[in-house]
């Protein structure tokens, strides 16, 4: 009798790049913030790393129709998702992501112990 071998699959991780009104990003930026609420449209997974760019304007001013509007501070952060969590009270489609900033790379004004990246 042969036994029947389970296959195991790992998914790889995935690397997310998204944009990032300014109030949420300085939450982020002093590590008040450690989880973010996005559409889960990406299909987030535990392990996929993230870099998130600063605007200069919040999304409800993006929104508006100016094409215009959507310009990068040259701030970023990246972190690393520990846990992708369907919270009560969510709206329907949205993920809450545990971050970790174990691979954080943010620019010349990074915190102190942080690694710089360069890209």
């Amino acid at each position: 009798m042969s036994k029947k071998k389970s296959k195991i699959t790992i998914a790889k991780a995935v690397h997310h790049t998204l944009k990032t009104d300014p109030a949420q990003f300085q939450a982020l930026w002093s590590g008040v913030k450690t989880f973010d609420i996005r559409f889960n449209d990406r299909h987030f997974s535990v392990n996929d790393t993230i870099t998130f760019l600063e605007t200069y304007f919040p999304g409800e001013q993006m929104r508006k129709g100016d094409p215009y509007i959507l310009h990068y501070t040259g701030r970023r952060i990246e972190a690393r998702i520990v846990r992708v969590e369907y919270w009560e009270g969510l709206r329907s489609g949205y993920a809450a992501l545990g971050l970790s900033f174990d691979v954080l790379a943010v620019d010349e004004r990074a915190r102190v112990g942080a690694v710089i990246r360069e890209d």
